[in-house]
């Protein structure tokens, strides 16, 4: 009932019967004083691309620089402008 078929689901590396497995970022944590870390759930493997959104009214969600291909049950990305923008929001996407 998510929206998301179970081959989708089975990529992303959650379970279709279960409503709290979802790729979700775990944690958003400051680096260097201007940059922020995010880390997220992941599957070893699996490639991934983080888009950013400096406010929830702008439509279009603009790709950060380099995929993340996943070497473990967790991935990260530094944005180094993070802290810098004010506030900024984020989306992390499976790479077909």
């Amino acid at each position: 009932g998510d929206g998301q078929s179970d081959g989708e689901e089975f990529r992303a590396g959650t379970q279709p019967t279960d409503g709290q497995s979802c790729l979700h970022v775990m944690r958003l944590e400051m680096v260097g004083g201007t940059g922020t870390r995010l880390l997220w759930t992941a599957v070893p493997g699996q490639t991934y691309r983080v888009f950013f959104n400096d406010g929830l009214t702008e439509p279009d969600w603009k790709p950060m620089d380099g995929d993340v291909l996943a070497s473990g049950s967790t991935a990260s990305k530094v944005d180094a402008e993070g802290t810098s923008a004010g506030q900024r929001y984020y989306r992390v996407m499976l790479v077909d």
